[in-house]
């Protein structure tokens, strides 16, 4: 209690001062913002009790890890491209590549000449062009025979020379197990030429259009191992699965019961009923059929019962 009467004592004063001298600064005690006005309007706790931390954002009042991050970060719009990049299918470093890749982020030369460095500019995998991230991964030479093998293997012809276009191609007739594959195979011929631009640039070692459909294909058939999808039914699917060495998955079928109804004895008629209602408390219903011991029609009924 000793400090309530402190703290009671001391706005006491600044109640009944006229000014207070903070330091080197002179505050005037008056006036509907003065520091006795704002002092007069706090509450002094009476109750001994514990007091409790409470984090306003929380509906709660509890602090998570979550909710401080999203405070920290705030709040920014979702994008409709998350589904192509996060995916249990890809390993982690290739779905984080691509992700620095859409974001700009990937130290190309034009990244670095724009964060400072100054050097010359040529790209490794043609040197015909600046390197930048629309060229290295949608102009050069060597992304288009990845892209013309890869049309090649899906049976149709389209053209990825944006991101607009990577998010039509991947929204086409695809999906089940043919649309994951078409995903990943997408990521990593992305990841390729990231991995030929680098053997080339820092090891001086070319890498051919045929070593990387080689590991995308490869990449593509080990990324789908544990996965319990099944394909749709048209053949096309099954046959670009089949062109990157992938097991078809079956359809999971249904489970079968026999049901084997027995006849009455002789002279007996069987009853046999059911109800059903649509909720709980609900529109509730009762049906009921007779057979004779040949298991001849004998009548019917359904009722409805309310509610």
């Amino acid at each position: 209690m000793n400090w309530l009467i402190l703290l009671t004592l001391w706005i006491f004063r600044l109640k009944t001062s006229s000014r207070v001298v903070l330091g080197t600064c002179l505050l005037s005690l008056s006036g509907p913002d003065s520091v006795s006005s704002r002092v007069s309007k706090c509450l002094i706790p009476f109750d001994l009790r514990p007091g409790n931390l409470v984090w306003n954002p929380s509906p709660t009042g509890d602090l998570t890890l979550q909710l401080a991050y999203e405070f920290q970060r705030g709040k920014k719009p979702s994008v409709s491209w998350h589904h192509f990049v996060w995916s249990n299918h890809f390993p982690p470093s290739k779905f984080f590549m691509a992700w620095r890749l859409i974001l700009d982020k990937i130290p190309t030369d034009e990244n670095l000449i724009r964060r400072g460095f100054l050097f010359s500019s040529a790209c490794s995998l043609c040197n015909a062009s600046v390197e930048s991230s629309q060229h290295l991964f949608f102009e050069c030479p060597f992304v288009a025979a990845l892209r013309y093998w890869l049309s090649t293997m899906l049976d149709c012809r389209f053209g990825i020379r944006n991101w607009e276009d990577v998010w039509q191609t991947c929204g086409l007739f695809w999906s089940g197990q043919c649309a994951t594959v078409v995903h990943c195979a997408i990521l990593h011929l992305f990841n390729v030429v990231w991995i030929a631009r680098n053997n080339m640039r820092f090891h001086g070692k070319l890498v051919s259009v045929s070593t990387s459909t080689n590991f995308i294909m490869v990449a593509c058939s080990t990324s789908w191992i544990g996965s319990k999808a099944a394909p749709r039914l048209p053949l096309s699917d099954f046959a670009i699965l089949k062109k990157f060495h992938i097991s078809i998955l079956p359809l999971i079928s249904p489970r079968l019961v026999e049901v084997i109804w027995k006849p009455p004895p002789w002279s007996w008629i069987k009853a046999k009923c059911d109800g059903a209602s649509s909720h709980n408390p609900g529109n509730l219903a009762c049906e009921g059929l007779f057979r004779d011991h040949n298991g001849n029609f004998v009548g019917a009924f359904s009722r409805f019962l309310g509610v």
